[in-house]
């Protein structure tokens, strides 16, 4: 079974779902809006990078159309909890007026535009 993630983090779910055999990431997703890139990457994609050495992390979801591996990687499941403060009191509650909220979008569009089998969408 192949599954991509999307506002990866630290990999929740590679840690939950390494246990099942035939169970492999074939992408990741993990990209801070608010770190600075050019002094190196931030703490969740360096440990993507140490324990998954072998998946790429495509970044930024807003531009995983851009990338080649995105384009031509199929996966049965498509796994990632967008940003939910938007939506919460917290956030003021404004949404889809926001960046954050828009991932919602973004996430819909992915399982429109690949089509998954089956997808994962956590409320983080």
């Amino acid at each position: 079974m192949k599954y991509a993630s999307v506002c990866s983090g630290i990999e929740a779910a590679t840690v939950a779902w390494q246990q099942i055999e035939g169970w492999h990431p074939v992408w990741f997703s993990q990209y801070d809006p608010e770190h600075d890139y050019t002094s190196g990457l931030d703490f969740p994609s360096k440990l993507l990078l140490h324990h998954y050495p072998t998946v790429p992390n495509l970044g930024d979801m807003l531009q995983l159309h851009k990338q080649p591996v995105y384009a031509n990687e199929r996966f049965d499941v498509l796994v990632g909890g967008t940003p939910c403060q938007s939506f919460s009191l917290a956030g003021l509650r404004e949404g889809l007026d926001t960046d954050n909220g828009n991932l919602a979008l973004e996430y819909a569009r992915i399982l429109y535009t690949k089509k998954p089998r089956w997808f994962v969408w956590e409320n983080v």
